[in-house]
């Protein structure tokens, strides 16, 4: 998984925090990458799953918890 998100997002440097310290297998990645043009995200953060897209900090958030329970 990667988390995707911006240096100017506020809620992308807290969830980055949080996701660094409860889930330190997600990778944290800019969206001013050069290669994230190629992906078109569209909104951050923006959590990368596989193929898929979850935007919106708690969608993230419910998305992380309930993969902590399987």
């Amino acid at each position: 998984m990667i988390l995707w998100g911006a240096e100017w997002c506020a809620n992308c440097a807290s969830l980055k925090e949080f996701v660094k310290e409860y889930y330190p297998k997600v990778q944290y990645k800019d969206v001013e990458d050069e290669r994230a043009k190629y992906l078109r995200i569209t909104s951050v953060p923006a959590l990368q799953v596989g193929p898929s897209f979850i935007t919106g900090l708690t969608d993230i958030r419910m998305y992380l918890a309930k993969e902590v329970m399987k």
